[in-house]
């Protein structure tokens, strides 16, 4: 179970997340919502510790960040996260997107990382692609290579920034029954959306970040 409490970030004198509380059960698909600007996607980068939090608690499976902490390890691993514009690196072909990161921290050996991103690329339907260059793939390709990347650690909670915010409406519903399957493993969901019409098709529920501000 994730669970956030009082979350508050600024950037200077902008306050962006406010005192923000909610809690999510494994297997749960939420997508959160509200205005630009509104921290959603800070939000996202607070629970990945890619920014650090002013104040509160986010809780996962028993571990915590909390003020001024440092990064923790164990948290890393159990969160992952599909960037908007998937951030691929350019210059590593899709197997070694997937494999360099896990490789290089030790978490498992080549040959391991190998044998696991081959195995969710063929769950994604993209193996044939494992070594293609991210330039060569179209978008919804790029998005299986990342949500691929992502799934090599075996997160709890999987996060997606906007992930149709680049798609037509084929591929959006490509992309919920994407999810709705990731959802049926011991994962839980985390999507950042202004997509009414996916959220509704593909969310278990729906927390609109605005209800949640102190």
């Amino acid at each position: 179970m994730l669970i956030i409490k009082n979350l508050s970030k600024s950037f200077g004198k902008k306050k962006v997340l406010n005192n923000v509380s909610f809690c999510m059960d494994d297997h749960e698909i939420v997508c959160l919502m509200g205005k630009s600007g509104m921290g959603k996607t800070t939000l996202l980068r607070c629970l990945n510790q890619l920014e650090t939090i002013d104040s509160g608690t986010i809780q996962l499976n028993g571990l915590t960040l909390s003020t001024g902490q440092k990064k923790d390890k164990a948290f890393q691993k159990a969160v992952g996260l599909v960037f908007q514009n998937y951030n691929l690196f350019p210059h590593w072909t899709i197997l070694e997107n997937c494999i360099n990161a896990p490789v290089y921290h030790q978490l498992m050996s080549k040959k391991e990382a190998i044998q696991k991103a081959e195995s969710l690329l063929q769950e994604m339907q993209i193996l044939e692609e494992k070594n293609s260059y991210p330039n060569t793939l179209s978008g919804g390709q790029k998005q299986r290579a990342a949500i691929v990347r992502a799934c090599m650690l075996d997160p709890k909670i999987l996060c997606f920034d906007e992930p149709t915010s680049a798609l037509d409406a084929e591929s959006a519903r490509k992309v919920a029954a994407m999810i709705k399957e990731l959802s049926k493993k011991e994962i839980g969901i985390l999507i950042v959306t202004h997509d009414e019409h996916f959220a509704e098709e593909v969310s278990t529920k729906i927390i609109r970040l605005d209800e949640l501000t102190a």
